[in-house]
């Protein structure tokens, strides 16, 4: 088998006619008149914008031009569609009135009345979710489609095809497709790390092939936490350069996640990586909303800049980076579960390797075909393995996600029996104290509340009983501990 496979495409047919590499493909030199524009657009769409394969090289697509290159689409601005355009219509003429030939002359506002035309022609609807097919395929899904610089790989088989236009893809791979190559320094990497928890090492080899695969299937991200020093920070820049650096992989903050353009700069991109989400208090509610949503597979409204807002589901995996444990409030503990946690155990800050990466990153080709074992062993188990040593630390989120929770079980008997009650009216008091001892901050009673309600209890309820002439708010099915 060859240590190399060269399936590089031809550059699109826009681009070399740009460049003044080639003349365009003429079906006369006669063109529509300016007047007609959707027959001006229709004709550069074949001679200009097509391909060698008859594939068309743009796209508008969420209120953006896209453009192919050569492994995958990008957002272009709309001068990368002008000036070809440009280029072609300057040798162009057209018959007047007169049916007299004259030049067709583009000048801004000519090439201007041609653009929406030929976003009709090109548009995808904004509820398509990329990868996808343009023109239908009988190849199967667009997702088990892999592109890497020399090649698309199919993940199901393992077979390699040629690049092609119609899949409308968003991002790709900067190494080749080597079938033959290993990577000794990973592995060895991987297994030093997780001397601790081996089946953490497995977990993180299922993930790299899940975020590689397109799945979402799963509702999983994961949750990397240890000390400064101890490979996070390796294994997240390694991540990041096997799904082809910074354009494919969207790098946020739960402070960014937060805003209202938060989600923005996530669409198109197959993995997003949350950094280092220490913080004094809770993670915002907003944040905790839009993960679960996110990993969930819902969809989410997304506000982008200048544009109209849209409604879409992101397939997009989500990691987490953190030196400590994030404190997410969330009674349900639905994100909490989301979560698959691996833990790194030792700093080599005092004693770095400052060749590692280096080494590391020579062998790419050798991580993806590590990173496919994971995904084949992912769908041989059908779930994730659960890291051992990270008990603890789900405990920790937990009681940190459903504080209100934690302090019911704490403080007091949860018998789920509607004749047990207690009034609020004492309740909350001994919980405004007992947030005090632990140097947290508590809610408004009406906040606590609803929090109780959300925490899933089973036969705890926030209601009311007679006292006197009047009914006070309980919370029914506790009971006070007895205390000797």
């Amino acid at each position: 088998m060859p240590d190399k496979i060269e399936m590089r495409p031809t550059p699109p047919l826009a681009d070399r006619i740009a460049n003044g590499e080639v003349e365009a493909p003429l079906e006369s030199l006669v063109f529509p008149p300016p007047t007609r524009p959707l027959h001006v657009a229709d004709r550069l769409n074949r001679e200009v914008f097509t391909d060698g394969t008859g594939n068309t090289t743009i796209k508008w697509w969420r209120d953006s031009w896209w453009k192919y290159v050569d492994t995958h689409w990008v957002e272009v601005e709309v001068l990368t569609i002008r000036k070809p355009i440009y280029y072609h219509l300057v040798n162009m003429k057209y018959k007047n009135n007169a049916d007299t030939l004259v030049d067709w002359a583009p000048t801004p506002t000519r090439i201007g009345n041609i653009l929406e035309p030929l976003k009709i022609c090109n548009h995808v609807p904004k509820s398509v979710s990329a990868p996808t097919w343009i023109n239908e395929r009988d190849e199967g899904p667009a997702k088990a489609y892999f592109p890497l610089r020399n090649c698309l790989f199919h993940l199901p088989t393992g077979e390699t095809t040629p690049h092609t236009a119609n899949l409308f893809n968003t991002w790709s791979l900067d190494f080749d497709y080597q079938p033959d190559v290993d990577c000794p320094e990973w592995k060895k990497f991987v297994a030093d790390t997780y001397t601790h928890d081996p089946a953490a090492a497995i977990t993180l080899q299922q993930w790299f092939g899940y975020v590689l695969s397109g799945r979402t299937d799963l509702q999983k991200g994961l949750m990397m936490l240890g000390p400064g020093g101890s490979g996070k920070g390796v294994t997240d820049r390694i991540l990041r350069a096997l799904m082809g650096g910074s354009t494919n992989v969207a790098a946020s903050s739960v402070q960014a996640l937060s805003t209202n353009f938060g989600l923005s700069a996530w669409v198109g991109k197959p993995l997003a990586v949350l950094s280092d989400s220490r913080d004094s208090g809770a993670i915002p509610d907003a944040v905790v909303s839009r993960l679960l949503s996110v990993i969930g597979e819902d969809a989410v409204p997304v506000d982008v800049k200048q544009k109209d807002p849209i409604s879409t589901q992101l397939p997009i995996r989500v990691m987490i980076m953190s030196n400590e444990i994030p404190s997410f409030r969330d009674s349900s503990r639905a994100l909490i579960k989301r979560w698959l946690v691996i833990e790194t155990a030792v700093s080599h800050r005092d004693n770095p390797d400052t060749e590692l990466e280096t080494r590391l990153m020579g062998e790419l080709s050798g991580i993806f075909l590590w990173a496919i074992e994971g995904l084949h062993d992912l769908e041989r188990r059908g779930r994730f393995t659960v890291p051992g040593a990270t008990t603890e630390t789900i405990e920790m989120m937990n009681d940190a996600a459903a504080q209100e929770a934690t302090f019911m079980n704490e403080e007091y008997l949860v018998t789920g029996d509607p004749d047990d009650y207690e009034w609020l009216s004492e309740i909350y008091p001994a919980y405004e104290a007992w947030v005090s001892r632990r140097g947290g901050k508590a809610l408004s009673q009406n906040r606590f509340k609803a929090k109780i309600k959300a925490a899933g209890m089973e036969g705890v309820t926030v209601t009311k009983r007679p006292r006197g002439d009047k009914r006070l708010e309980v919370i029914a099915g506790i009971s006070k501990r007895n205390t000797i």
